[in-house]
């Protein structure tokens, strides 16, 4: 079997990312039948290729390491946000948040399917996104979802997938 890499500096910021998974111990924790590294860089190499913004795309690739309503396990504490924010960016960490933080997909499925920006967190509460966060929500959980094999069971997270 031979594995193809792209050579360094191809991607700043996925190179970045790697080694922050790396360093967290991302590459020694199963997660839906591979690595937690391998997954959280398909979902960045997917949101890259579909030309979303390096938020969007650096949220993508670290979607989970604070952990969510379905993979609880938190790979980075919450305590150490304020370092994540400083190696990526305030607005990458938020996004993370804001994953870990909602019943997800199907509160994500349910704003879109109505209309509306206000979703379900995890405790019951509800949260008001502004349309961009939904926006880049969506366009993160299609591509977790779609490395998983399971985007097609919703349908209007999957129209994010471009």
């Amino acid at each position: 079997l031979m594995f193809k890499f792209a050579p360094k500096n191809i991607d700043p910021q996925r190179d970045k990312i790697q080694k922050f998974l790396t360093h967290i111990g991302a590459d020694e924790i199963s997660h839906s039948g591979r690595k937690l590294n391998i997954h959280l860089l398909s979902t960045y190499d997917m949101l890259k290729a579909q030309g979303h913004s390096d938020t969007v795309c650096a949220a993508g690739g670290l979607h989970s390491i604070f952990g969510t309503n379905i993979f609880q396990r938190e790979t980075v504490s919450a305590d150490h946000r304020d370092i994540v924010a400083k190696i990526f960016s305030e607005e990458v960490v938020q996004l993370v948040e804001l994953f870990r933080d909602i019943k997800r997909p199907s509160t994500l499925e349910q704003a879109l399917k109505n209309n509306v920006l206000t979703v379900e967190t995890n405790d019951g509460a509800t949260k008001e996104l502004t349309q961009s966060q939904l926006n880049n929500l969506c366009a993160i959980e299609a591509a977790n979802l779609s490395d998983q094999g399971s985007l097609k069971n919703w349908p209007l997270i999957s129209k994010f997938k471009r």
